[in-house]
């Protein structure tokens, strides 16, 4: 578990050092990313009422959580402990394209 954590840690530094900064709205300022890292340790591999956490990474915004099963329950549980931003797990798709996707739906990219 700690190899993911210092890559997803080392992605999260790059992305927040990209030459073309988020836009101002909707999203937030970098959050920490110690405390990012903190934060995908205990929400990675979450099982919630009726949810799964499928993957977790730390971005520019701060923590991007892909689940499956109810996104609805998830992202109310999951945004009351920090997580930034939380959409459907698509097993499909790479988890970093996933997380990708979901920034610049979010307008942070």
């Amino acid at each position: 578990m700690r190899w993911w954590l210092a890559g997803t840690l080392l992605v999260a530094a790059l992305t927040a050092c990209s030459s073309s900064p988020p836009s101002a709205e909707p999203c937030a300022p970098p959050a920490d990313l110690r405390e990012q890292g903190d934060l995908a340790e205990r929400v990675g591999g979450y099982a919630g009422d009726g949810y799964r956490v499928r993957w977790a990474a730390s971005s520019a915004v701060g923590l991007v959580a892909l689940v499956e099963g109810d996104v609805d329950r998830a992202r109310t549980e999951l945004e009351a402990r920090g997580v930034a931003l939380v959409e459907e797990w698509d097993e499909k798709v790479a988890a970093f394209a996933q997380v990708e996707r979901v920034l610049e739906a979010a307008g942070c990219r």
